[in-house]
């Protein structure tokens, strides 16, 4: 995703959110502590929040910041399911996606591997 597509996805979501409250743009300024003009520039994409802010207006309206930005329809984590494969590159999620299909012993003992060299991966990964 592109910052252009979050500040796009960001903009419109605050608005419709805002007005899904029946909050003025100097209420929610008010409730965060800033200016009227700096959630017009949020709703209008020439500006955004700082991380910490994001996360009061998630709060403030029951999402997640990742639905803020777009990165999820959905707007809350309980409504959304962790899934490793969402994480995986194309390749691996078609080898996941095959043994689903044909759980072979020797694909298990393929897979078992493959998530071996995973965790492996992972911790150097983690160690730097």
């Amino acid at each position: 995703m592109s910052l252009m597509m979050a500040i796009e996805d960001f903009k419109e979501r605050l608005k419709n959110l805002r007005k899904s409250k029946n909050l003025k743009q100097s209420e929610l300024a008010k409730i965060l502590n800033i200016g009227r003009s700096t959630v017009s520039m949020w709703e209008t994409g020439m500006n955004i929040p700082s991380i910490d802010v994001a996360d009061k207006i998630a709060d403030i309206f029951g999402v997640s910041v990742d639905y803020l930005l777009g990165r999820t329809n959905k707007p809350s984590y309980e409504d959304t399911a962790f899934n490793i494969q969402d994480f995986l590159p194309e390749d691996v999620k078609e080898k996941l996606s095959a043994l689903e299909n044909s759980p072979t012993p020797e694909y298990l003992e393929k897979v078992g591997e493959f998530l071996i060299n995973l965790a492996r991966t992972l911790k150097n990964i983690e160690e730097g």
